[in-house]
C-alpha cells in the first residue's frame, strides 16, 4: 500500500538556511524523535534507522538536487520511499517549504510512518520548534 503525503510550511528564514537544514541529514535525530540515526556512505548515499512500530532501515540515494531550490531522494535498499523537498523564497527572510513523500511501509504501520515522516502537524511542529530554537534561523 503506497502512502503519499504533502505538507507546506512557511519558515521565517532565508532559502539558503532552509536548504542547509534539509541537506544535513545527520542532524535529523536532534529534531525528529523517531529518527535514530543517519549515516553517510558518501556525498550521494545515506543509511537511515528509524523507530516506528519497530526498527525500520533503508539506504537512500540523493536525486534531483538543485542548490537552494530542491532536494530529492529515493531508497535503494530496505523500506521503499522517495521524496522531494522544494524551497520557494518569499523575500529574503521567509521560505515556503513543500515536502512530498511517497512510501511503501510494512503492513500495519502506514499511519505511524506518516507521522514519523513529518507529515501534517508533526512536521509543522518540528519546523516551528526549529525556527524558535535555531540561532541561524
Amino acid at each position: 500500500m503506497m502512502g503519499e503525503h504533502h505538507v507546506t510550511v512557511l519558515v521565517p528564514t532565508s532559502v539558503k538556511n532552509a536548504y542547509a537544514f534539509f541537506t544535513h541529514f545527520h542532524d535529523f535525530p536532534k529534531y525528529m524523535h523517531s529518527v535514530r540515526g543517519v549515516t553517510y556512505y558518501d556525498t550521494q548515499q545515506s543509511h537511515w534507522v528509524v523507530q516506528v512500530a519497530g526498527k525500520q532501515v533503508w539506504d537512500a540515494v540523493n536525486e534531483n538536487w538543485i542548490p537552494e531550490r530542491q532536494v530529492g531522494w529515493r531508497s535503494i535498499k530496505g523500506m521503499q520511499n522517495r521524496g522531494t523537498i522544494k524551497f520557494t523564497p518569499l523575500g529574503t527572510e521567509q521560505t515556503v517549504v513543500d515536502v512530498f513523500i511517497h512510501h511503501d511501509p510494512p503492513m500495519g504501520i502506514v499511519g505511524r510512518m506518516a507521522e514519523w515522516l513529518g507529515i501534517n502537524s508533526h512536521f509543522q511542529t518540528v519546523l516551528k520548534r526549529r525556527c524558535r530554537t535555531s540561532p541561524e534561523w
